[in-house]
């Protein structure tokens, strides 16, 4: 069953480093590993929307206000980029908040409506949205190894190559070589993505993913 651990062994062997068997030994590799690793898998995870970090979650009001905005939501478990937000029962539509609507497009107006933004408030970060009741499909960080996808373990290994290779060599062309290997293996996984995915035209009510599924 593959672990951080093989994950970051794999990267040490493409710059030909030596093994681990433990992030917390004492080795300069550990120690690379341990201090790359989360931050590596984290960016990565931003870099686009990885299926099997894909979820939905209905967010919950914190009780403040905000001037510009009708709902402050907190943000969802592990939240790292928000896809989309959408009211929950699929049949009240968002007011577009302070847009004149006068000879504007409908488009527009659709796309005002379900905006949102994150914020600070209060100590915490926050959804700031005129979405009653929403639900939000984001992509959440996935720290279990084994719902990765190979596509996934093989960028992040090339990641994770690139940034250990300057601190563990000091070779900063193997450093730059990974680096362009990653680009390549990213680029690869938004094709194979793109190429799964079936595309409609927008309606004019915007629906998520997750009510089309159900339908």
């Amino acid at each position: 069953m593959l672990s951080v651990i093989d994950i970051c062994n794999k990267a040490l062997s493409l710059i030909n480093i030596s093994s681990i068997s433990d992030l917390a030994e004492a080795s300069a590799q550990a120690r690379a590993c341990s201090f790359h690793y989360e931050i590596s898998r984290d960016s990565l995870l931003r870099e686009h929307p990885w299926g099997f970090a894909r979820t939905f979650s209905t967010l919950a009001q914190t009780g403040s206000s905000h001037p510009h905005w009708d709902y402050v939501y907190a943000l969802p478990p592990e939240y790292l980029y928000g896809i989309n937000i959408f009211p929950a029962d699929n049949n009240t539509v968002p007011s577009s908040g302070e847009i004149f609507q006068e000879d504007v497009p409908e488009q527009f107006l659709i796309e005002a409506a379900y905006r949102y933004e994150l914020a600070n408030m209060e100590g915490g970060r926050v959804i700031l949205s005129n979405v009653p009741n929403a639900m939000m499909e984001y992509i959440k960080r996935i720290t279990d190894v084994t719902l990765f996808d190979a596509t996934f373990v093989d960028t992040l290994t090339y990641k994770l190559a690139s940034d250990m290779a300057m601190p563990l060599t000091g070779d900063s062309r193997l450093s730059a070589y990974y680096n362009e290997r990653f680009v390549q293996a990213l680029q690869h996984a938004k094709v194979l993505s793109a190429n799964e995915s079936k595309h409609a035209p927008l309606p004019s009510r915007r629906i998520s993913s997750f009510t089309r599924a159900r339908r």
